[in-house]
């Protein structure tokens, strides 16, 4: 049976509270300050968040909800 890592989003969370991520913002001005920080995104897989947000296509996030609808539909490419 296929095991699922389920924490990515949790970790994503973490990282922006860290961060201090407020909304709304800009896909830049986001990487600019958790960009570089360390996601771990399957059991044994760690990239950094700018790798892991490279292939969402919107430039500009009203909300939280607004930036993982994009996160989330990026990772079905």
């Amino acid at each position: 049976m296929k095991k699922y890592y389920m924490a990515a989003v949790h970790n994503a969370v973490r990282i922006l509270e860290a961060g201090d991520i407020s909304f709304p913002i800009t896909k830049a001005d986001l990487l600019e300050v958790v960009g570089d920080k360390n996601i771990q995104i399957d059991f044994d897989k760690v990239i950094t968040m700018k790798e892991y947000c490279k292939n969402i296509k919107s430039d500009h996030f009203a909300n939280k909800a607004q930036f993982f609808n994009a996160l989330f539909g990026a990772q079905l490419v």
